[in-house]
């Protein structure tokens, strides 16, 4: 099986597989979003199908943001809908968390094999991340939707934002005390900014998001602003500005001048996470451990199922304000993020009165 080179540019009348083989052809499809796109994917398949004889088409699912389940119940359905030569030659592979969902015994060893291989290459860029911190998520799912002034949210909400179980956060609740207002049908509202709770979670912050740092180390540093324009030609719908740049989008009066530093927010709800694209951004970053030395790129990671970033008319993906907050004061940006709490904490005691 080898590698086409002109895979990236695959036009809608002349599909080229990402790899084909004398028995098989390819197609890896990474972080896949949406049951749409799946349905695009094998129903693209199909249609090369239609033309080549004898080969199998493998669709190879790598850490996509829908459920396997949902991801096999929806090709079985799919398989009713092409023709049986189409769908007898048809098959689909999930990879999640360093393990295939089954071992098809009609793939060749040969073509196993080199799957695997092309699975390994694509780890190499990958960081493994360790367990989230759900009590964490829970407080900053509940501080965003106070920012906004949404008042009183139910569990089942929080539930559903975070991907975790009511146990969870019953223990953010517990944690931010007198802070929340409990309503019945397990509904939570926060009364105002929860200080204590906030300074317990700065202290943990770095490992609660998993924070990576990464110096430049060449002679011309790229700015901060050069390198957010360049992550808007990457092509990654999981990371969003944040910190300096994210904060001034949501509040323009913020009193700061100059940019040190890059802060996005990189959504991985899963244990592996793929941080190719700091490569893109500039060659020259080389991740450092020392929390103290000058960085020029800082990534954290928000664990969550849903991302709550925003995205503005020019499909530029931004942080949510929680995640700006937190850049701020981990930047040792004091008085700013002091201004900036303030401004947001405005609109939630508008609400909460």
């Amino acid at each position: 099986m080898k590698q086409n080179e002109n895979s990236g540019s695959k036009g809608p009348g002349s599909y080229i597989p990402d790899e084909e083989s004398s028995t098989a052809i390819l197609e890896v499809k990474k972080r896949i979003p949406s049951i749409r796109e799946l349905r695009d994917a094998l129903a693209q398949l199909a249609g090369y199908l239609t033309n080549i004889r004898g080969k199998q088409a493998i669709l190879l699912l790598a850490d996509p943001r829908i459920n396997t389940k949902t991801i096999l119940d929806e090709y079985t359905r799919l398989q009713t809908a092409f023709r049986p030569e189409i769908s007898e030659r048809l098959r689909i592979l999930v990879y999640r968390e360093g393990a295939f969902n089954g071992r098809p015994t009609d793939i060749s060893p040969h073509d196993w094999k080199l799957i695997e291989q092309h699975v390994v290459a694509d780890s190499a860029s990958s960081t493994l991340l360790p367990r989230p911190d759900l009590r964490s998520e829970v407080f900053r799912v509940i501080l965003h939707e106070w920012f906004l002034g949404h008042g009183r949210l139910s569990s089942k909400s929080i539930e559903e934002t975070v991907g975790c179980n009511y146990r969870t956060v019953s223990a953010a609740v517990e944690w931010l005390g007198p802070a929340v207002k409990r309503h019945s049908n397990r509904g939570i509202e926060l009364k105002y900014f929860p200080k204590d709770a906030w300074a317990q979670l700065l202290a943990v912050s770095d490992s609660a998001r998993a924070t990576i740092r990464y110096a430049d180390m060449s002679d011309q540093p790229r700015s901060p602003e050069s390198l957010a324009k360049r992550l808007s030609h990457t092509g990654r719908s999981d990371v969003a500005i944040g910190g300096v740049l994210g904060a001034k989008r949501y509040y323009a009066n913020l009193d700061l001048t100059g940019t040190a530093r890059l802060d996005l927010s990189v959504h991985c709800p899963g244990m592996q996470c793929d941080i190719d694209f700091v490569r893109q951004l500039d060659p020259a970053l080389e991740r450092i451990h020392d929390r103290n030395a000058p960085a020029r790129l800082v990534l954290h990671f928000v664990r969550r199922k849903e991302s709550l970033f925003d995205r503005d008319d020019r499909g530029i993906l931004w942080a949510d304000r929680v995640e700006c907050l937190l850049d701020l004061q981990e930047a040792r940006l004091e008085s700013q993020a002091l201004a900036f709490a303030e401004f947001l904490s405005s609109r939630g005691r508008s609400f909460s009165g």
